[in-house]
């Protein structure tokens, strides 16, 4: 039977393809993501705290990750996995690891008020705070109630990395409820 320790993550498969780290070319005067980590078999976390209420966890232990998977998770997961050129470990005393979260009300305020924040800064601070998508209100100027604002606005999330933005569009043109 295998190891409690070293279980293998719910959905986790070495087969499954995942899509390559691309940082997306900013125009000028944009943020521009920090370059992708160094490439790595495996990083661990080790004794940190994991929670998914997806699978009932909430248990303080070693998480392993091997070419972006989550292979193994338990209380000695990363026996025998130590540091070097491959592996990269990462202390998770007073840390929390979980899923990627989602805020669902943003104001970006691009296009219109981009002096406040434009799109590229608002997703970057999300990617910052742990947000991997963000769902953008349509109170901007011009209000997002058309297509071509829409298609605006999500061009410009694709050219920046961060977090996913996904814009919320107006039911009412102009927002006057009508």
């Amino acid at each position: 039977p295998e190891s409690p320790c070293r279980r293998p993550w719910p959905g986790s498969s070495p087969h499954r393809r995942r899509e390559a780290f691309r940082a997306p070319l900013c125009p000028p005067g944009r943020a521009r993501a920090k370059d992708p980590p160094a490439v790595t078999d495996a990083i661990v976390f080790r004794d940190v705290r994991a929670i998914d209420p997806a699978h009932g966890l909430d248990e303080r232990c070693d998480v392993v990750v091997e070419r972006g998977l989550i292979t193994a998770v338990g209380p000695a997961a990363a026996q025998g996995l130590e540091p070097g050129s491959r592996v990269r470990v990462i202390d998770g005393r007073g840390r929390w690891l979980l899923p990627a979260l989602v805020d669902q009300h943003v104001h970006l305020r691009e296009p219109g008020h981009e002096y406040k924040e434009d799109i590229a800064s608002g997703l970057a601070a999300a990617a910052a705070g742990g947000y991997a998508h963000v769902c953008a209100m349509p109170n901007t100027n011009p209000v997002n109630d058309t297509r071509a604002v829409t298609e605006l606005m999500i061009a410009r999330g694709a050219e920046c990395s961060g977090a996913r933005l996904h814009p919320i569009v107006a039911i009412t043109r102009g927002l006057e409820g009508k």
